[in-house]
């Protein structure tokens, strides 16, 4: 063969060897989307953990409010820190038990909740369905609903 020839055909096998292993590694990467379509798949009836009674837990101290500048995670802040207890008897639907959050009030020792849209509305939803005089009991099961709707654990 020509050295021309044998260019062409190293340059082909080594073209379809490179698109071989690009499609390989694309499928490893990116898995199959499932068959049935989103709105029919069932759903996860994962409810992240929380404390059913505290008694005789430790309440872990928040940060203060006044380290944040956006009013909406200062308030957070502060509901945290004024009914912990009420928040340790919550789950979180951000999923941070995956970094060990035992409840709704973990995300408030540190700047977890800061930046989390999710903890911050039920930390705010607690605080006023406890003023409307609802039960702790019935606090949870209204964010378990509201946030169980349509989730899926990644």
């Amino acid at each position: 063969m020509k050295s021309t020839t044998r260019f062409v055909v190293f340059a082909a096998l080594a073209v379809l060897v490179g698109a071989f292993v690009l499609r390989t590694t694309r499928q490893r990467e990116s898995p199959r989307q499932p068959e049935t379509p989103p709105q029919t798949q069932r759903r996860s009836s994962h409810v992240p953990p929380y404390y059913a009674d505290v008694r005789g837990v430790q309440v872990p101290r928040v940060l203060a409010p006044e380290l944040f500048g956006v009013p909406k995670t200062r308030a957070s802040y502060q509901v945290a820190g004024a009914i912990p207890q009420a928040l340790m008897q919550l789950p979180c639907y951000c999923w941070c038990d995956r970094i060990d959050h035992k409840s709704l009030l973990d995300c408030f020792v540190d700047e977890h909740a800061e930046f989390c849209d999710i903890c911050q509305n039920s930390a705010l939803w607690a605080e006023k369905r406890l003023r409307e005089q609802a039960s702790v009991e019935t606090i949870r099961q209204e964010i378990v609903h509201h946030y169980s709707r349509g989730f899926r654990r990644k």
